[in-house]
């Protein structure tokens, strides 16, 4: 899977994209359905592009979901939770109750990685890079997947690296 925990990612068409809106008043369209019609009829190129002006449609990756090919992203598809207030196992401890909003979980396929580099939604590619690494036997050449922007050719650091 591309997409790992602590990437940006930018989430294309659907009802339950945030900045929905911004979109339409982007796209100067009333209802979801003539929004929907419009941007399945762009190019992806162009659907790119407006996702570079719509602000609000990106979100840091909380979780991934490997075995059912899903994300779960910050601040985006947020869906309601009524729960019941609850007593915990201390005597004192009290679970407050109400409505509680959560991130739901979305497809992979609905979400584009958004370059650190040239900070645009773009298609990921892989690139093998060997890199020599010095061991107690000696150096020691390794063969490591890198991702890269299709846009600006750069390579897109994993979140966990640290950055020079």
């Amino acid at each position: 899977m591309k997409i790992v925990k602590g990437d940006i990612v930018y989430i294309r068409k659907g009802k339950d994209a945030a900045g929905v809106s911004r979109l339409r008043e982007a796209l100067h369209v009333k209802s979801a359905a003539e929004l929907q019609a419009q941007v399945e009829k762009l190019p992806m190129a162009e659907q790119q592009a407006l996702a570079n002006k719509v602000e609000g449609a990106r979100g840091k990756v909380i979780e991934v979901l490997t075995g059912k090919d899903k994300v779960i992203v910050e601040g985006l598809n947020l869906v309601t939770k009524h729960q019941k207030p609850r007593q915990g196992s201390a005597a004192a401890q009290l679970q407050q109750g109400g409505r509680i909003e959560i991130p739901a979980a979305i497809p992979v396929s609905r979400v584009m990685l958004v370059c650190p580099s040239c900070n645009a939604p773009t298609r990921v590619a892989m690139k093998l890079i060997e890199v020599t690494r010095n061991t107690l036997a000696g150096q020691k050449t390794v063969t490591r997947r890198e991702r890269v922007c299709k846009q600006c050719q750069q390579i897109i650091p994993r979140p966990t690296e640290k950055l020079d």
